[in-house]
């Protein structure tokens, strides 16, 4: 006895339409997102961004310096760039640092000028920007004390006052200091009757 017959199925084929692969488009607009975000980074904070390249070990701050300048220099042909100073206290070294305070009997004898009043003090200053970018000079607070290092007096000195004369030329650039530079500077003061020590410190003030 036979099988049951059955009809021959008919098998088809269903075409399905293949989708594009778009995961391409997904990264490239990830890194046009990338490099829009890290050039606009570096157009608000270029001086931020210099002032930590300063501050990197000297080892990698050329190449730094070199990839930092090109991307600059390419944004600054774009849009307007400020270029400024830094103000940091970190950047200074005070190599040298004294006030001689001349007694009653001497102070008579020195005099900047014939019609001055009688200089009383001297301070010596030796300072040095530590880092390969300019900074705005400091100024500096002088605290004035008596002989039981009790507070007398303090002298507050713009980057005008202490330093040196040949700062002040309108060719000079008195209140940046290029990278590295140091300055000396021989300030003559008038100090208080019962000045026998003092303090310094700096300070960028707000009049600056």
């Amino acid at each position: 006895m036979g099988l049951p017959h059955r009809p021959a199925q008919k098998k088809t084929l269903e075409l399905t339409e293949a989708k594009p692969n778009r995961s391409w488009l997904k990264v490239l607009a990830a890194l046009l997102l990338s490099i829009l975000a890290l050039g606009q980074i570096s157009y608000l904070g270029r001086n931020s961004i210099q002032h930590m390249i300063a501050k990197a070990p000297l080892n990698i701050q050329s190449s730094a310096q070199i990839a930092f300048a090109t991307i600059d220099k390419a944004l600054c042909n774009l849009l307007p760039c400020e270029n400024r100073a830094l103000r940091d206290f970190s950047a200074w070294a005070i190599e040298y640092a004294d006030l001689e305070i001349y007694s009653p009997a001497t102070k008579e004898k020195v005099r900047v000028n014939p019609e001055a009043i009688p200089v009383t003090g001297l301070l010596k200053l030796q300072i040095r920007n530590k880092l390969n970018i300019a900074v705005v000079w400091p100024s500096m607070i002088l605290s004035i004390t008596d002989v039981n290092d009790v507070l007398i007096s303090e002298i507050a000195l713009s980057p005008d006052d202490w330093l040196p004369q040949e700062f002040h030329s309108p060719q000079s650039k008195a209140f940046n200091a290029a990278p590295f530079q140091e300055v000396t500077s021989n300030l003559p003061l008038s100090l208080p009757e019962k000045a026998a020590g003092y303090r310094l410190r700096l300070s960028y003030l707000e009049k600056e």
